[in-house]
């Protein structure tokens, strides 16, 4: 017996949904690589980021032992700058002490200069007083001289008024002039007396006056001695304290200078670190970003999937249904042909063998064609069927086709989304586009149709076992696959009429 059209109509239906379902597996195979893909950029992106963020870690610490060791060089600068201060300070404070004493020896000077001029005016003044008495005890000595003389001479006029007996008045005059000289006398020699203590006096004083200006001298010259060897010392210190003074501030403007480089150089450092920091930040921030983008962008997708998983579960279930219900429609076709071709047979044989008349042979010609009809509407509610069920598999995958993103392999233009490990869950993420169908051969030969298990009732995203990989098909293709045209179905739809069709003649 020739294959029934039907059959082979069925068996293409089958081949199409097998093929379906290959490509479904592909499709959600590619998917799982994409997704695998995405999670191993998304752990690359992650430790790229943890090490950014340790090398800001990194960087924060230097800078805060940068920070630190400024802090401690300005602290040694403050240090520096009092000690240069105190120096300063006492440095000013030997230069005020100098000056002191610089004064105070000046106005020792002054006084012993005073002094001393009062003592050489005292010393003139008392010479002249000297060379003055010296006059006079000349002057004394000339009267004494004369006085003797005049003594001599009265001895000698006594002698001689002894030896002549003079005369009453002349011895009394005599004796006036005596007296009045013994007067005269006696009044220089008290004045001689007198002028001998003054001077007695005045030369005791002198060796007194004399006695003070030594010892005013030798203070003098002790203390010109100690001024002078208080000078040197502070002298010998301030040029010492101005020999530590410029080493320390050579040294301190060295050691600032040094320190200067090192803040420039930190700073420097501190600044391009700072870049380095704000672009590793803006980095982050646009990985985020994206990362929030992708996120969302897959959290829809993985809705749009799940809803079309709902609905592609329901026609998978509607597909089985009819497919089911073809296979009792074919069998009640088979036994109904089994019936039909007996009773042909039995009236083909009752025809050869009885001569059947005329009417039961047109009996038998108005029978046949109830059956023909019978098959045709069968048939053409199978034919329906079977072209709802394309078209609700055509519906669902034009949808899945728009719903899908433009290319699943362009890593260059499009950032993948990443899934969200945090949470503990996997995010599925479709593809960019479906792959690319390759040209199957209906009529090679297929396994028999099996019924796929439905996996979208539960949680896509906490599988409980494995999925099956599915994949889309293109309008053209499954147009191809699913049985060349409507007018070779209806065609091959008519030649499965013939069997059912008795033969009339």
């Amino acid at each position: 017996m020739a294959e029934n059209p039907r059959e082979k109509i069925e068996d293409e239906n089958v081949d199409d949904s097998g093929l379906a379902a290959v490509k479904l597996q592909d499709f959600v195979r590619d998917l799982r690589l994409q997704l695998e893909r995405e999670k191993s950029e998304r752990q690359v992106l992650l430790e790229r980021v943890q090490s950014v963020v340790g090398e800001r870690d990194r960087l924060e610490s230097q800078y805060e032992s940068i920070r630190k060791d400024f802090c401690t060089l300005r602290e040694k600068n403050a240090n520096l700058e009092a000690k240069v201060k105190t120096n300063e300070w006492e440095l000013q404070q030997s230069e005020n002490k100098w000056k002191e004493c610089d004064q105070k020896l000046k106005k020792m000077l002054v006084y012993v200069n005073t002094k001393e001029e009062c003592f050489l005016n005292d010393c003139s003044r008392r010479q002249h007083t000297d060379i003055g008495e010296q006059t006079l005890l000349s002057e004394l000595c000339a009267v004494k001289e004369t006085l003797s003389a005049l003594h001599n001479e009265c001895k000698l006029q006594k002698e001689c008024l002894g030896q002549s007996e003079p005369t009453w008045a002349s011895s009394e005059m005599r004796n006036k002039e005596i007296s009045s000289f013994r007067k005269q006398l006696d009044d220089a020699n008290h004045l001689c007396q007198q002028i001998m203590g003054d001077n007695q006096n005045l030369q005791s004083q002198l060796n007194c006056q004399k006695m003070e200006a030594s010892e005013w001298k030798r203070q003098v010259e002790q203390l010109q001695c100690t001024l002078k060897s208080e000078c040197e010392k502070m002298q010998r210190e301030v040029c010492k304290a101005r020999e530590e003074q410029k080493v320390e501030e050579d040294a301190l403007k060295e050691s600032t200078l040094g320190y200067m480089v090192q803040v420039n150089n930190l700073q420097c450092e501190n600044n391009s670190l700072r870049c380095r920091l704000e672009e590793s930040a803006q980095r982050i921030a646009t990985l985020e970003s994206e990362v929030a983008c992708h996120i969302e962008s897959v959290t829809t997708y993985r809705g749009e999937l799940f809803m079309l998983r709902r609905t592609f579960d329901e026609s998978q279930k509607n597909f089985n249904l009819n497919h089911e219900e073809q296979a009792k429609l074919r069998k009640r076709l088979e036994v109904d042909l089994e019936l039909v071709c007996k009773e042909n047979r039995e009236l083909k044989e009752n025809m050869m063998k009885n001569s059947v008349s005329n009417a039961m042979a047109k009996n038998c010609d108005v029978l046949s064609p109830r059956l023909s009809r019978r098959a045709n509407n069968e048939i053409e509610q199978l034919r329906n069927q079977v072209s709802l069920l394309h078209n609700e598999m055509s519906f669902m995958k034009r949808q899945i086709r728009t719903t899908a993103p433009s290319d699943p392999f362009d890593h260059h233009h499009i950032h993948h989304p990443i899934p969200n490990t945090s949470s503990g869950t996997f995010s599925t993420v479709l593809p960019q586009t479906p792959p690319p169908t390759d040209i199957v051969n209906v009529h090679a030969p297929t396994a028999p149709p099996t019924k796929i298990p439905c996996w979208s009732s539960a949680n896509p995203t906490e599988p409980k076992c494995k999925k099956p990989e599915i994949s889309l098909m293109n309008n053209s293709t499954i147009s191809s696959k699913n049985g060349t045209t409507k007018d070779e179905q209806q065609k091959d739809g008519r030649e499965d009429a013939g069997p059912y069709t008795p033969c009339s003649k």
